[in-house]
Order: structure tokens, then sequence, then C-alpha cells
């Protein structure tokens, strides 16, 4: 993949063990607050026990947090009130004024496993009913957008509707997904009402058919009337081959923001386990994908808040000791975001730094 001159440009190879730089840097939020953008980002760790530096980072760069507050999570009592346990972050992000974006309410590889045991529909519908209104109505005054259903389609599941097979769809019947987003409404009448999915990015013929899927799953819960406000996109991308188009994105991205919906680019990471001959040429492949990809999103009006799945390579998900899938054979680390282990600036970093600044400005998020 070619490098762009603003990223090669900007390229930073130290050696991964000296300590990180103190040279104040520009600001991913305030970058994205010109175009009146949200900023945010996931933090898989506890922020008040990291490195030191990382908290500075976060509230540096970041207005919204994604918390970890899947049911199976706060809820693991059948009986216990929602949530029994709480991201530790959230104590953070009220302190620090960052809103709340990225949490999901239902999702089928999260449910409790007492809810999986359930036979009756009445039982279920009460289970996810107690759920939600507990939920929203804890994190409601700090919460830009729940994500109501969390990777509800699957394509290969070989249903007409496209759902995937799940202890929800099985219990709930197919119109779930409604049911769940009017409950989230009278619940929660102010943030953001999202549905999240992956796997709409690159142009493959499983992309495609997902595309399709989602947007035909959009056009009947807008024909029901169901309060939906906006779709996360998780774009998890990977350098392994896959084409990126970007007319055929931004025509997705248009598709979506025709039907009067909020996007949030919600789970965004790079992943190239490709062999380099060096860091340098790792960190550049993964910045020019950054760059093209957030060229092309941030071109959208509809795009209200770019979320970042980790800022530091220090304590990002897709290491080999998570999932062995994801061990380099070259033997070097993953470099999937924009800040690496010691938190100092890589050519992701300036690609997104740079996709913020020219993005057009839209209507306040």
């Amino acid at each position: 993949m070619l490098v762009s001159a603003a990223v090669a440009g900007a390229l930073v190879t130290s050696a991964p063990d000296r300590p990180a730089e103190a040279e104040p840097l520009p600001s991913l939020r305030q970058a994205a607050a010109r175009a009146n953008l949200l900023f945010g980002s996931d933090s898989d760790v506890d922020i008040l026990r990291a490195r030191q530096g990382y908290g500075d980072l976060f509230v540096h760069n970041c207005d919204l947090l994604a918390p970890q507050l899947s049911w199976k999570t706060v809820a693991p009592g059948r009986y216990g009130s929602d949530p029994a346990r709480e991201d530790p972050n959230i104590a953070f992000a009220r302190a620090h004024r960052l809103r709340l974006a990225g949490g999901h309410l239902l999702w089928h590889e999260n449910m409790p496993s007492w809810f999986g045991e359930l036979r009756s529909h009445e039982e279920a519908i009460h289970a996810v009913k107690r759920h939600i209104v507990s939920m929203t109505g804890r994190y409601g005054p700090i919460t830009y957008a729940w994500n109501v259903v969390n990777e509800a389609i699957e394509p290969r599941d070989g249903r007409a509707d496209g759902l995937r097979d799940t202890r929800f769809l099985q219990l709930l019947g197919g119109d779930y997904i409604e049911m769940a987003f009017r409950i989230a409404r009278e619940a929660a009448p102010h943030p953001l009402l999202v549905y999240n999915d992956y796997g709409f990015e690159f142009n493959r013929a499983a992309d495609n058919r997902r595309r399709t899927v989602l947007l035909r799953l959009l056009d009947r819960l807008q024909a029901a009337r169901v309060p939906i406000d906006g779709v996360g996109l998780q774009s998890h991308l990977k350098l392994d081959g896959s084409q990126f188009e970007s007319n055929t994105y931004r025509s997705f991205l248009h598709d979506l923001g025709g039907r009067g919906l909020a996007i949030i680019i919600s789970e965004l990471d790079v992943l190239d386990l490709r062999p380099v001959a060096d860091i340098a040429e790792l960190d550049a492949n993964v910045g020019s994908l950054y760059a093209e990809f957030l060229t092309a999103a941030l071109e959208e009006p509809a795009v209200t808040a770019l979320i970042t799945w980790g800022l530091s390579d220090r304590y990002t998900w897709l290491t080999p000791q998570r999932d062995s899938h994801y061990r380099r054979r070259d033997g070097l680390p993953n470099r999937p975001l924009p800040f690496d282990a010691f938190f100092r600036p890589k050519p992701a970093f300036y690609a997104i730094l740079s996709a913020l600044q020219r993005a057009p400005p839209r209507r306040a998020a």
C-alpha cells in the first residue's frame, strides 16, 4: 500500500525502549471539535492504574469513553441489581466530564448465563426491560449514545431477514430489536440510540452482503417507526489483502445518512499482520490505511463521532496473548493504535489528526 506524503512525513521511528516525549501534541478532541465532531476511545485497562501519563493522554484527546458495560459483566446474577459491577473508568469519565458512547445493552456474546437458561417469552421480556431501564437510568446524564443492540445480523445464518440466530432471537422473536429500541427510548429520551455492527468496510462479497442486510434492517425499523437515531460502524480494519474502495464506502455512508441516521465510527483500529522489514514500515502501512479510510468516512456529514478501540498499543486487545491469530510471524509487536506503548504519536495519530482537521464542518454533535 502506498504511504501518503503526510503520513510518511510524520513517521516516528524512535526505539521502543525510550520514555515518552514530553513535548505537547495537538489534541484529537480539539481537532474534531472544529468540525463539530466528537472523538473518543475505549480503555480495556483501569485508567487510574495504567502507566503514568495515560490518563493525561486520554483527557487531552477524548470527549468520549466507550465503557465496558455488557450485560454479563454488570449483572452476573439473575436477581442482582444492575450494575452489580461497574467499569472503573466510569468514575474517571465523570471526574473529567467525558461522555459515554458505545456501551452495549443487548449483545448475544455477552449476555449473562442465566438469561440463556430462561424458557419463558414473558420472563425474557421482563429481564430485558429491567436491564435496559436500569442501565439507561443509571448512566443517562453522562451518556452520548447507547448501542441498544450489537451485532444482530449474520447473513450466513440463512434467515430471510439476515438476523443472527441467537438466544435473544429464539426467546424474544424476530421483533426483539424493535422492542429493545422502544424500551430504551421510553427510558432514555435524550441519548442517541444506536444499532452497532461490523464488517462493512471492504470491497468483498461478504461485506457487500452485510451492507445490504443492514440497510434492509434499517428500512424495516424505520417503516415501523422504531426510535433508532444512528448506526455504529465498528471498523476493525485489517491489512490482509482486502481492498478498501473509497467510493463504495462513501456511497454506503451516504445511504445511511440519507435515512436521517447519525453515524458513529465506533471501534476503529488497524491490524497489519504481514511481515515487514521493521517497525517504521509497519507503522507507515497502518497509518496509510487510517488516512485512506478516514478521508472517505469523515467526508460524510452524518458522521458525528469517531471512537478508536484504544489509544495506546500498550493496551490494545489485538495481542497474541488474547488470540493466537494475532501473532506476527516476524516477531514484531502489533501496533494498531494512534500511540505506541510509551504514548508517543505514530503515523496513525497524524493520519487521524489530519483527517479531523480536513473534515468538513457539520451540525453540532
